[in-house]
């Protein structure tokens, strides 16, 4: 009898027990209990502790949109008179800048006041493919393409075209 009764003393602490833990809730760091009455379930944030500038809600960061800089990039040509003067530029910041160095470098090597602008490109990669007779450059969005794309229009007019330069000027991510 007197362990009927201890058992059933134990079953109503327990009880009791369950019932009190229930009613708390336990809340991360910087949260509290919330809740009506005994309920006390819901946590929410603790603001006590925050200096009355924190609490003032925050500006939300605004989504910052890529802003790009064009880079430009040119090749100039000289083949008059037997010459082979070439020049290059790339990653200038205008077609106009890009054509002056392009010009300039060829002069350079070897080049004439006859160096010439080939092509000019922007945001892109150039290859300058030459053949026997003849030479071309193409512009593309890589240099494989460029490639390609020289090396075509070479082997439809010449022979033995080989790409002799390639180089990209891409945009520059500035923000």
């Amino acid at each position: 009898m007197k362990s009927t009764s201890l058992r059933g003393l134990l079953m109503g602490l327990l009880l009791l027990s369950a019932e009190l833990v229930h009613a708390q809730a336990a809340c991360p760091p910087g949260m509290i209990p919330y809740g009506t009455g005994q309920d006390q379930s819901v946590c929410g944030p603790d603001n006590s502790q925050q200096q009355p500038a924190q609490r003032r809600s925050r500006p939300q960061p605004r989504d910052l949109q890529p802003i790009w800089v064009d880079k430009y990039g040119a090749i100039a040509t000289d083949l008059t008179h037997g010459r082979n003067g070439a020049g290059a530029s790339v990653n200038e910041p205008n077609r106009s800048e890009a054509e002056k160095a392009a010009i300039s470098n060829c002069q350079d090597n070897g080049g004439t006041r006859a160096c010439h602008v080939e092509i000019w490109y922007v945001n892109q990669c150039v290859a300058l493919v030459g053949g026997t007779t003849s030479h071309n450059a193409e512009a593309g969005l890589t240099i494989d393409l460029a490639t390609r794309a020289a090396m075509k229009v070479c082997n439809a007019a010449d022979t033995h075209c080989q790409v002799t330069y390639t180089a990209c000027s891409p945009p520059v991510r500035i923000q």
